[in-house]
């Protein structure tokens, strides 16, 4: 393929593509060389282990093996920023020890207490993480020193005030979803100990009324938003691909609060 537009035009206009359509990056590797070079990174920026979802390349564990093989530790550290993961597997901690660039993790599996995979995450620069909060201990929630985002789903312990102060220590934490009634509750508390917080959203699940026991906090707080409950897997994507996610639904709400354009007693967000 002989190039008719200026290289850097050229670039621009593939990862354009290739960033909207992630699923066709492979045909646009065959294209030519120069555009593999290019888009190639591109396709492996999001990595879904084990777990499909339109748009986006499945990476099985067999996928993995074999890309561990062809490629350099340095390529995984320079092209990865967004991990999902369903389950533990030896091959799925290779990729999360390789992965030494993720920003954006996903955690959807138990590993309360299990030192060893904690000493694999520890070290990864994630600014946002979604994790069972019944895995994430206090001292495990620390090790995330540089989040900025953290959702929290499902709640067990009745003690809740080590998890608060384990938020409390996250010295850049600005948005936290909870979907616990129990840590719920305590949102005054988390306000408290987390000014650095901007948001705070709670999900609503319809079969319950835990918003309504957490009212009086949120006639004080314009940073607290009730969102009804979302299919939390397609919401992370959805913020992969265009930037949209319940994150920035409660910012916005969160703004026309202060501002006065929705009534400042408004708490719960309504499309």
């Amino acid at each position: 393929m002989t190039a008719i537009l200026p290289p850097e035009l050229e670039r621009e206009i593939f990862e354009l593509c290739a960033l909207s359509r992630t699923g066709i990056i492979p045909r646009l590797m065959l294209v030519a060389r120069r555009v593999k070079d290019w888009v190639e990174p591109l396709l492996y920026r999001v990595i879904a282990l084990n777990a499909p979802f339109p748009g986006f390349p499945l990476f099985t564990d067999d996928i993995m093996s074999s890309l561990i093989n062809r490629k350099s530790p340095t390529f995984f550290h320079d092209t990865v920023r967004h991990l999902i993961t369903f389950r533990r597997s030896k091959v799925e901690d290779t990729i999360l020890t390789l992965c030494t660039g993720v920003e954006d993790l996903y955690l959807c599996l138990n590993f309360r207490a299990d030192i060893s995979f904690l000493k694999i995450i520890q070290s990864l620069p994630v600014t946002r993480l979604y994790a069972l909060s019944y895995s994430m201990t206090p001292s495990a929630i620390r090790i995330f020193s540089r989040l900025t985002h953290l959702h929290l789903v499902a709640y067990h312990p009745d003690d809740v005030d080590p998890t608060c102060a384990a938020l409390a220590a996250l010295p850049h934490l600005t948005h936290l979803a909870l979907d616990s009634e129990k840590l719920a509750l305590a949102s005054h508390t988390i306000f408290e100990l987390s000014p650095s917080l901007r948001v705070l959203v709670l999900f609503k699940h319809p079969e319950t009324r835990m918003a309504d026991a957490i009212a009086p906090l949120a006639r004080e707080d314009v940073r607290f938003v009730v969102i009804p409950q979302r299919v939390r897997i397609r919401e992370w994507f959805a913020a992969i691909q265009h930037g949209e996610s319940y994150w920035s639904d409660a910012e916005s709400f969160v703004a026309k609060r202060r501002s006065g354009e929705i009534n400042r007693l408004e708490y719960v967000y309504t499309v």
